[in-house]
């Protein structure tokens, strides 16, 4: 039963990592598209409305 319980956990681990890459992943494709951006651009954006490549996260 132990050994069940480690392997549930492992899993849990595994997946919350796995949506943790995803989420960023998607906030990085949504920060880099048009569609997602505000009708006003805010000062640090560019014309095409992303920010800077120096002010992107990566993990």
């Amino acid at each position: 039963m132990s050994q069940r319980v480690d392997s549930v956990k492992m899993e849990n681990f595994k997946l919350r990592s796995e949506n943790q890459v995803l989420a960023q992943y998607m906030e990085n494709l949504m920060a880099g598209s048009s569609v997602f951006q505000s009708a006003t651009a805010t000062p640090t954006q560019n014309k095409s409305g992303a920010a800077p490549k120096g002010n992107r996260t990566r993990r």
